[in-house]
């Protein structure tokens, strides 16, 4: 139960804070211009900073919520957290830096068996 209005001023800014339902750490950006109103945002779904603002909004079961925060999935034990409450799988417990590094890994290893990365290294200087 919220609403949406389209501002002249764009946020664009850093955040870290808590997540309100498991107090896990998050961090983020925020990118918007506007705000949300409605009675859904008195059960915010991010505390930002010292938990002082309240950000985003949470329905009343639960079941759907938003925030203009980007990355907040990037924090492994909020993202671990979220996975849990709504499925049990492997991607649950995935550490997001690792699995990063291990697919561009797996990606340069592709390149390196079908390109021919010398000729290429060549080509660039």
């Amino acid at each position: 139960d919220v609403e949406s209005f389209i501002g002249e001023e764009k946020a664009l800014k850093s955040v870290n804070g808590t997540d309100a339902v498991w107090g896990e750490a998050v961090r983020g950006y925020e990118i918007h211009m506007g705000r949300t109103e409605g009675a859904d945002t008195d059960r915010p779904w991010l505390l930002i900073g010292d938990g002082k603002v309240s950000e985003g909004a949470r329905s009343a079961d639960g079941r759907s919520m938003g925030a203009y925060v980007h990355g907040v999935f990037a924090a492994d034990g909020f993202r671990q957290r979220f996975l849990s409450a709504i499925r049990q799988g492997d991607y649950a417990v995935a550490a997001f830096d690792h699995r990063v590094d291990e697919t561009l890994d797996r990606l340069a290893d592709h390149l390196e068996t079908h390109l021919d990365v010398d000729a290429l290294l060549a080509a660039a200087r």
